[in-house]
């Protein structure tokens, strides 16, 4: 069994919905295929929060079924309150993540196996 690791840093911007759409996709493959997978919102990526809990938005029932299934990490505690998304990330249910200096802590991710993917 493989361990990964998906870091979302794309912005909101319309013209990267295929990459948010993707690293979804990714981590539900990995996840029905029986692989230990975290989906970690960074960076700019942080505003997808808001934008996939909204029922409206045509991701929104695979990022719930993600949540659900309890891949989702979390979001940089660090990059949402700076892409001020730190509010829309705590009403949508996400954990906060500040393991290392109010990032995430992908050094640990590594050293307990995981393989990273960023997109």
């Amino acid at each position: 069994m493989a361990k990964v690791a998906i870091a979302l840093l794309t912005g909101t911007d319309e013209r990267e919905h295929a990459r948010v759409f993707h690293a979804l996709l990714y981590t539900k493959g990995l996840v029905e295929s029986g692989q230990e997978v975290k989906l970690i919102f960074d960076g700019a990526g942080t505003g997808w929060v808001q934008a996939l809990a909204d029922p409206k938005e045509r991701l929104n029932s695979l990022f719930t079924e993600l949540k659900g299934s309890g891949v989702v990490a979390g979001a940089c505690e660090f990059c949402s309150a700076h892409f001020a998304s730190h509010e829309s990330i705590r009403q949508a249910g996400v954990s906060l993540l500040a393991e290392c200096g109010g990032h995430p802590d992908i050094a640990s991710l590594i050293g307990d196996g995981y393989q990273l993917v960023v997109i």
